[in-house]
């Protein structure tokens, strides 16, 4: 048994050395945890060692003063830290991007800590020294811009993968501001406050040289005050994403001494001090996230889904370890920590894993430009929980746990939703991506009707429209049939090959489908090259039917038990083929959000556009160019929404569902996050009471 232990422990510590030395969102991940360990071990150090040399009037002003730097420094990045992450890895200026966002966050300092010394007219003790002359104010300003490009420089380092620098930084920046105190006792508060500007400063400097060394940064480059415009509306929505999430912490203290009384609010700080340890470890992954997949946002999907498999064997042992040793550990202060703390501790611990997927949340939006989805879902957390908060005090600081963990959940359910209702990628990108052939198309059409069986083809309509196929209607003498062609660049060969293959499964099982001619060659695609690009071409028989104009309850019926149907097959036949699926697997983000419920491949196009009807049945659900293999509640998701914008009526979407769940039942978490996804896209409440 002890063999086997130890040869478990050696595979575990193989695998990671390994993961530590070829993956870089795991090795920056490390490093950015490693940072925190380094700060938290060195700032109680630096606390400690005060507190034996100084004061406690001193440290008291000290501390004010230096939460005020903080303070200052917090409010002038407007964002550029998650602007630099996200932006600056696929810059082609990148000197000039930085030089921009550091002249920005240090005027805004300067700009805030001028308006800090109009209204603060008067300061206790030594501090009086920066009120005392003009010349001391304006040190202070500078100092105050010294502290914003010191934090600043963090993102640079997180940006360009290589977050071992700011590990290095760190460091210093702890044990510079752990041995000045020592030579500054004379001066008081103001030895305190000086040594951690020295700190402030040695790790300014030795950042600027890192940058310099391995970043590619010039100190004189030209700023690029575009960098600036162009991203103005991802930095504030960032900004006012991260004043939002500060609020709860920033408010309980004074909310459970009003409710609860003085000393849980000092239980309350202790723990929540010690369950941040816990939540750096999403924010370092997700950092790290961010970075990595700006430098290639293909693989975001693949990126996302490796970043929760990293927060789950990290954060499981993490979390259950902290539950278990919480009352030892807060005895460590006293047998009132350990008796008034442990329980919110122990649910603030567990809500670490609802703050992970919040954190992961964030950073999908950012990759994808939907930052104003960041500020809505922080919003509903600040009003949730501090609502919750205020009814469940009675219940003292279990009352409060729940409520940070209920208003983080809340947050989770509208971020899911923003997620799930996404907008789809803009026709004009893909009818770009057609223009060569669009250009030239009757004569290329006629060379692909070549390779065809048929007597006289004559394009009958020209029915091309945007999408990834250019669609021509072709008679020849009474028959008709549909062309479309595809750039090999948008359509590979096997991914036709794969919706060919899918479409004839469902047609075996009554599903109408068209049906796929083949060419002389006795090949279902066929390939022409013009211009340099090779284009891929399938026919198809024409079938009859109409596009409705109006959906009633009849053809609702019909459509929703031929979805429903489409899904279980498809279901069945991405387990038959998983094989050859990874070309339809979607890289959204959204859908690896929900990668955990029922996947299958199917239509995940499917409205009134994409389908026959004749006597309000459907005769033939057409264009399944745009399929995936994704969880299936975005599917039905998608056509509800067309459905709903089309009529407007709820009872339709209700008849809608109950007929697909006579074929396909949803299951309970299906269910909640339609409901959820249909409510946030169009602002109804109403939609949240939908009987599903």
């Amino acid at each position: 048994m002890g063999s086997q232990i130890v040869n478990w422990l050696t595979a575990r510590i193989e695998a990671g050395v390994h993961a530590f030395a070829h993956d870089s969102l795991f090795r920056n991940a490390v490093f950015l945890m490693s940072s925190t360990a380094i700060m938290s071990v060195l700032g109680f150090g630096f606390w400690f060692f005060i507190a034996h040399l100084y004061t406690p009037s001193a440290i008291g002003l000290s501390s004010a003063l230096i939460s005020i730097t903080l303070l200052i420094s917090n409010l002038s990045f407007m964002g550029l830290n998650s602007g630099l992450v996200r932006f600056l890895p696929r810059s082609e200026k990148p000197a000039n991007d930085i030089n921009a966002a550091l002249i920005t966050a240090a005027g805004s300092a300067m700009v805030a800590a001028v308006v800090y010394l109009l209204i603060a007219h008067t300061f206790s003790g030594s501090l009086a020294f920066f009120t005392a002359h003009l010349w001391t104010r304006a040190v202070f300003v500078v100092l105050m811009a010294a502290v914003s490009l010191n934090t600043l420089t963090d993102s640079i380092f997180i940006a360009n993968r290589r977050a071992e620098f700011h590990t290095i930084v760190y460091a210093a920046f702890g044990l510079v501001k752990l041995v000045f105190p020592l030579f500054l006792i004379p001066f008081g508060s103001l030895g305190i406050f000086l040594a951690y500007i020295a700190a402030v400063i040695a790790s300014l400097a030795l950042s600027l040289f890192f940058m310099w060394r391995s970043c590619g940064y010039r100190l004189f480059a030209k700023p690029n005050w575009g960098f600036i415009v162009n991203t103005r509306k991802f930095t504030t929505n960032n900004y006012i994403g991260v004043l939002l999430a500060g609020l709860p912490s920033q408010l309980m203290p004074a909310l459970i001494i009003a409710r609860i009384g003085t000393a849980s609010a000092a239980y309350f700080a202790m723990a929540w001090t010690m369950a941040n340890l816990l939540y750096v470890i999403p924010s370092a992954i997700t950092n790290s996230l961010l970075a990595e997949t700006s430098h290639d946002v293909s693989k975001q999907a693949s990126n996302v889904r490796h970043a929760i498999r990293i927060l789950i064997l990290i954060l499981v042992p993490a979390v259950v370890l902290a539950i278990v040793v919480a009352p030892f550990m807060l005895a460590l202060f006293g047998h009132e920590y350990a008796t008034g703390g442990t329980v919110i501790f122990q649910l603030l611990a567990v809500s670490t894993f609802f703050m992970a997927a919040n954190s992961i949340g964030n950073t999908i939006m950012n990759i994808e430009r939907r930052t104003g989805g960041i500020v809505v879902v922080q919003a509903v957390i600040a009003v949730v929980t501090l609502s919750l908060a205020w009814l469940m005090s009675h219940l003292g600081l279990t009352g409060i746990g729940l409520a940070i963990m209920g208003g983080v959940i809340a947050g989770n359910i509208v971020q899911l939703a923003i997620l799930v209702g996404g907008k789809p990628v803009s026709d004009t990108d893909e009818r770009a991506a057609n223009g060569p052939f669009l250009t030239t198309r009757h004569g290329a059409v006629h060379e692909f009707l070549g390779q065809y069986p048929f007597n006289e083809p004559t394009i009958g309509r020209d029915a091309s429209q945007a999408g990834r196929s250019s669609t021509f209607i072709i008679a020849d003498g009474g028959n008709h049939y549909v062309l479309k062609v595809y750039s090999s660049s948008r359509r590979t060969m096997a991914e036709l090959k794969e919706e060919i293959a899918f479409t004839k499964y469902l047609r075996k099982q009554a599903i109408p489908v068209p049906v796929v001619i083949s060419n002389k060659m006795g090949d279902e695609i066929s390939e022409h090259t013009a211009g340099g690009i090779t284009w891929l071409a399938v026919i198809t028989k024409f079938e009859e039917g109409q596009h409705p104009e109006n959906y009633n309850a009849h053809l609702i019926q019909s459509m929703a038990q031929v979805q429903g149907r489409i899904h279980n097959l498809g279901l069945e036949y991405a387990v038959k083929r998983s094989r050859h699926l990874g070309m339809f697997d979607d890289n959204s983000l959204r859908s690896a959000l929900l990668s955990w419920l029922p996947k299958g491949l199917s239509h995940f196009d499917y409205d009134g556009s994409n389908i026959l009807a004749s006597n309000d049945e459907i005769s033939c659900v057409l264009d399944f160019e745009g399929m995936r293999y994704d969880s299936l509640i975005v599917c039905l998701a998608y056509t509800l929404t067309c459905l709903y914008e089309s009529a407007g009526d709820k009872s339709l979407l209700e008849t809608y569902v109950a007929g697909y769940q006579n074929v396909r039942p949803l299951g309970f978490v299906e269910r909640q996050v339609l409901r959820v996804a249909l409510a946030s896209r169009y602002r109804s409440p109403r939609l949240l009471a939908l009987k599903v």
